[in-house]
């Protein structure tokens, strides 16, 4: 099937790196990052929806497959909120995040998107026993002995919680809003940086140079012609699955 012209930008910033056209590179990892970000949290919102999905129509028992699965999402949900809104990137080659600002946030906003952080980096990414949230203990752990005709036995039992409604509903409440303040960050660069090539005037010429083929860049074709169909929001993102 054949497609417009893909022309990777990165690779015609990186040919464009000295005299008017220095910035440009610059500009495109700005504008990169805020749509990473982006990504990270619609994929958060589709687990958060998946969950909430599970929660209505499941059985009473779950069983254990079940309860791997919403734990999954959660845990999964709550990390990339965390990825897309707080994580500096310190190190060489990290991304970094669109950080949410104190000033863009209500009282009760700002206190549910910290709830959310201290959830991520307390309870999901650290192991700490003695860590609550709001008032339940995350990660309960005891070590005890039973009593035998032998003597006394030996054991341990963890106990990690799977699903924490009052973490989801911080999540149905925060998700919408970081999105907006994170859209509007993308919007405002991927508009400087349309602003930028159009006050270039590159020759279509070098546009050519960097051409690729979008195909196995995005995995189908149907991947590529969503893309060539878009809506024009300047941002698609695609789950991949491995065999």
């Amino acid at each position: 099937m054949p497609y417009p012209p893909f022309i990777d930008l990165d690779s015609l910033a990186g040919s464009l790196k000295t005299g008017k056209h220095a910035t440009l590179h610059k500009m495109l990892d700005q504008a990169w990052r805020a749509e990473s970000c982006l990504s990270d949290l619609k994929q958060s919102q589709d687990c958060s929806d998946a969950l909430r999905e599970r929660r209505a129509s499941k059985a009473e028992d779950l069983g254990h497959d079940g309860l791997v699965v919403e734990r999954s999402l959660m845990t999964t949900a709550v990390l990339l909120y965390a990825r897309g809104t707080s994580t500096s990137g310190g190190k060489a080659g990290e991304r970094g995040s669109i950080q949410l600002e104190r000033g863009q946030l209500t009282k009760e906003q700002w206190q549910d998107h910290q709830t959310l952080l201290a959830t991520r980096n307390q309870v999901m990414a650290h192991v700490n026993r003695e860590h609550a949230l709001d008032d339940r203990i995350w990660h309960r752990a005891i070590l005890f002995a039973v009593k035998r005709p032998q003597g006394y036995r030996i054991a341990a039992a963890t106990n990690e919680t799977s699903f924490h409604k009052l973490t989801h509903e911080r999540l149905d409440r925060m998700l919408p809003v970081a999105h907006a303040i994170v859209q509007s960050q993308f919007d405002k660069r991927i508009a400087a940086v349309s602003k930028a090539l159009n006050e270039a005037q590159i020759p279509e010429s070098e546009y050519l140079k960097h051409r690729f083929d979008p195909l196995p860049a995005f995995g189908s074709e149907l991947a590529v012609q969503t893309i060539v169909n878009g809506a024009g929001t300047g941002s698609t993102g695609f789950w991949f699955s491995e065999d």
